[in-house]
């Protein structure tokens, strides 16, 4: 009795193991493709702050028309 309980055990540890080790491969490749995007938002989110900064600037007269074109040009 206590060895097919051992051996039931046993099994269910076997088992439980190798499926938590293919969902945990599932878990890091979702993992990569959420940060992946969300790396892309922050990208583009600092992007836009550097447009909006040489807006400022060039409605402040720090810079002229064409620094402001080339450097827009840069950044995107």
């Amino acid at each position: 009795m206590i060895k097919n309980i051992l051996l039931v055990t046993s099994f269910l540890i076997v088992f439980s193991c190798s499926s938590n080790s293919l969902s945990s491969e599932n878990n890091e490749e979702t993992a990569v493709k959420v940060n992946s995007s969300e790396q892309e938002y922050i990208q583009l989110q600092v992007k836009m702050h550097q447009v909006y900064t040489l807006l400022k600037a060039f409605n402040a007269g720090a810079i002229s028309q064409e620094e402001y074109d080339k450097l827009k040009k840069e950044l995107i």
